[in-house]
């Protein structure tokens, strides 16, 4: 009725004021959202009130940037706060654990107003500006019940499929972002599952914000390692701070996590706790640790982190500590692992045991030097390492643990072109990383370890071959468009900027790093040819008539 009393210019305007009032829910805005007298105006309208449409409170979790003066907007921050007030609210009358980022258990952090930091201590008891940009992460909403089941395999690929054509439809990462945040309250995800579904989108920004929506949409977060291994060490500090270090905390799997951590900031501060107690209580290693006080002075830590840290009261007010969690397989304490899991992240959880885990490992934590390694072992081994670990050991049969000297011994019966220059001193380094509780000797449970990551380098492989086919037809001419200066090579700049430009989202430098078998610095095609599904050895003794 009011569309037709205000003059036709006027139509857009009144139905983008007033749409987020009806209140008969989405088919009510969409049939109001129609009245706009063009194709134009309706699609202007729908782009403004997009976020509108598509906010739901049953999974609000995602970044938000919002324009005050837009009345869509300014009622999504309306009902955030009443949402963030809601749970607080609970969260203090059922003792949880305060696990917010000021301490005052809301699930509202990294408030922005017009670029700054705003002056207050929650969003709820600010009075709202009519006007200037708000943006914040909102971290909240519920979890995944217990025994819940993630979309079936042959549903997931289908809806993964239809994801993937729209790109080659024109959509872009935003527009697919969008789509799949509407969807998002509807569906609950496997981590392998959103694994695959990040690589479809090939902005990088979309993929953070896709995984901050679905995070919570996890069936099984004990695996959420897997999705979280595709992203690079930058992206994890800002998936680490966006979503915050207590409810992205690394509960299941803190194998080779490198945390840093600002003893001032109450979500933190609590991190470091969660930490030194699970150290203490596995009796782990938090390898190159530091901490830089408030005046800015370093303290060494010469006698090790301290234990009084595991007490939330007895840690510095200020200053920041960061350290890398290490610990062999053998000494893990799953039970403290989930019940941290439970209380501080707030998940409910089946009972959990070590064989529904997938010990995963990512290739960002890892030096490329025991890639190449594991790739050398791979070829040799057709896969079996535990057949390695046994040819190192001394003895022969794999009991004895594998000492240093073993393995450096090892490294120069290699005689391999990866290994050429510096032998024994880039296996000693190796042998550090595999040694995780540094007691000198690599037992076969630390060995383990090694699976992990082949597990990780062979995913990404079939992924960027899954992605080569998909976006160029084949190797060939994938090759051919990134070899820019036509020399027959692939340069590691030319690699970089070629894997960027396609959009692929994997480790580029590790994958690089496999391919160049000869060392050289360069991919040749025959060495391009090693793209394949499948492990090292597959890789090595497929025929390279039949890949070009």
């Amino acid at each position: 009725m009011l569309c037709n009393l205000g003059k036709s210019m006027m139509v857009p305007t009144i139905i983008l004021r007033l749409l987020h009032t009806t209140a008969s829910s989405k088919l009510g805005r969409y049939l109001c959202s129609l009245l706009t007298s063009s194709k134009v105006q309706y699609f202007q309208n729908q782009r403004r009130a997009m976020l509108s449409l598509t906010f739901t409170p049953t999974n609000p979790s995602m970044h938000y940037a919002l324009v005050m003066e837009e009345p869509c907007d300014f009622h999504i921050v309306e009902s955030l706060r009443v949402l963030d007030r809601w749970e607080t609210n609970i969260a203090m009358r059922q003792g949880l654990v305060d696990n917010s980022q000021k301490g005052n258990q809301s699930q509202v952090r990294n408030e922005l107003f017009d670029g700054r930091r705003p002056n207050f201590k929650s969003m709820p008891d600010w009075q709202l500006p009519l006007h200037g940009k708000l943006e914040f992460d909102f971290v909240g909403g519920p979890r995944p019940p217990p025994g819940v089941e993630p979309m079936r395999d042959n549903c997931f690929y289908e809806f993964y499929k239809q994801v993937q054509h729209v790109t080659r439809g024109g959509c872009d990462s935003w527009q697919q972002l969008q789509a799949l945040r509407t969807v998002a309250p509807y569906i609950y995800l496997s981590s392998s599952q959103l694994r695959e579904l990040l690589g479809a989108l090939s902005d990088r920004e979309a993929r953070i914000q896709l995984f901050h929506v679905m995070y919570y949409r996890l069936v099984d977060i004990w695996n959420v390692k897997v999705p979280r291994a595709r992203f690079s060490g930058n992206d994890f500090t800002v998936l680490m701070d966006r979503l915050g270090p207590t409810k992205f905390f690394p509960f299941i799997q803190p194998e080779q996590a490198f945390l840093e951590l600002d003893f001032s900031v109450h979500d933190q501060k609590l991190a470091v706790t969660i930490l030194v107690n699970l150290f203490q209580k596995e009796v782990a290693l938090l390898a190159e640790p530091r901490y830089i006080r408030e005046d800015g002075t370093e303290d060494e830590l010469v006698t090790g982190v301290p234990r009084a840290w595991a007490r939330y009261s007895d840690c510095p007010k200020a200053g920041n500590f960061r350290a890398k969690y290490c610990v062999s397989p053998e000494k893990r304490n799953l039970k403290t692992r989930v019940d941290y899991l439970t209380t501080i992240g707030r998940w409910k959880i089946p009972a959990l045991e070590s064989e529904d885990v997938d010990w995963w490992s990512v290739l960002s934590d890892v030096n490329l030097d025991m890639i190449r390694f594991i790739e050398v072992l791979d070829e040799r081994y057709l896969g079996d390492l535990s057949q390695a670990y046994a040819d190192i050991d001394g003895d022969g049969t794999g009991k004895g643990g594998i000492s240093l000297n073993e393995f450096e011994d090892y490294g120069e019966r290699l005689e391999d072109a990866r290994f050429r220059k510096n032998c024994r001193e880039r296996f000693r380094a190796i042998f550090r990383n595999l040694d995780a509780t540094q007691t000198g000797n690599i037992s076969r449970e630390e060995w383990t370890f090694l699976d992990s990551v082949k597990r990780e380098l062979d995913r990404q492989m079939q992924e960027l071959c899954s992605f080569i086919l998909w976006n160029f037809g084949g190797l060939e001419k994938a090759f051919r468009k990134w070899d820019v200066d036509h020399d027959g090579v692939l340069s590691q700049e030319e690699w970089t900027q070629g894997l960027q430009e396609a959009g692929f989202f994997g480790a580029g430098d590790e994958l690089f790093s496999i391919l160049d078998v000869a060392n050289g610095g360069t991919i040749t095609r025959e060495e391009f040819s090693r793209i394949s599904v499948g492990s090292g050895h597959k890789r090595r003794s497929m025929r390279r008539a039949a890949v070009f």
